[in-house]
């Protein structure tokens, strides 16, 4: 894919990239212009990619600004079957909160879900995988910043969450 003109896809509202193998990396410089209606991510069955990348561009918000907005409208976002994925920015990607499932990728961990539960409110649920390795595991895959309405968290599989992480959460219930 070649470059795409700036404000090409002011209205769009789902992008679903579904078994597309020459699909190796989507950059993105500015997805809040670029996607500023976008609700529905999916990456589906895309066996080459190994990166989502969105920076830290100026148009969305100041550099220096941590948390960035890349989507903000985004209520749902679903990565599968993608086994060399290894780079793409912490999720959720905005504060208000989505539903995320990402499952099958080349990380260190089999599946992610962020949900709202009727009884919980929202729910987080991780699963790593049997044969960890801690090289390939990292918690900064989650931006705990904009998990700050998370009610349960479910941990299976995974080393100790960091206490400076477990600490900007309110208040999650366990299982």
């Amino acid at each position: 894919m070649g470059c795409i003109p700036h404000n090409s896809f002011q209205n769009l509202k789902r992008l679903e990239f579904n078994k597309v193998p020459r699909l190796k990396k989507w950059v993105e410089s500015s997805p809040c212009h670029s996607f500023p209606h976008l609700e529905v991510l999916v990456v589906k069955h895309c066996s080459e990619l190994t990166e989502l990348s969105f920076s830290h561009s100026a148009c969305c918000q100041r550099q220096e600004d941590v948390k960035v907005n890349w989507f903000r409208k985004l209520n749902m976002l679903v990565i599968e079957d993608c086994p060399k994925l290894l780079s793409f920015a912490p999720v959720p990607w905005t504060s208000s909160m989505c539903d995320i499932r990402i499952q099958g990728v080349g990380l260190g961990f089999w599946g992610l879900w962020l949900s709202k539960e009727s009884y919980y409110g929202y729910s987080l649920e991780v699963d790593g995988k049997d044969d960890l390795d801690s090289t390939s595991w990292s918690w900064d895959l989650l931006a705990f910043d904009n998990l700050t309405e998370l009610k349960r968290l479910e941990m299976n599989r995974c080393p100790p969450l960091p206490l400076h992480h477990l600490q900007t959460l309110s208040s999650p219930k366990g299982p």
